[in-house]
């Protein structure tokens, strides 16, 4: 029946949203693992996607995503065991 109403995608994210910002049924849809494994796959999508733009519009960004910090040299420890 759901899935009748809600064929169109616009349709489904509206309702999906709506569902979801009721606690209860957030925490049960979460308890899914299909469910949480596309969520959370969205929400990484979603957030490649914003970095993506980030660093198109400030290629500040792109230079010290590229930049390797030097490796630190090896703490001195011989007056750790006096």
């Amino acid at each position: 029946m759901v899935q009748e109403l809600t064929r169109d995608d616009e349709v489904a994210q509206t309702v999906t949203e709506e569902l979801l910002q009721r606690p209860r049924v957030a925490r049960q849809a979460m308890r899914n693992d299909t469910t949480r494994s596309v969520v959370n796959r969205a929400q990484f999508d979603n957030s490649e996607e914003t970095r993506g733009r980030i660093r198109d519009r400030v290629p500040a960004v792109r230079q010290i995503e590229h930049t390797r910090p030097t490796a630190m040299p090896p703490a001195n420890s011989s007056g750790a065991c006096a």
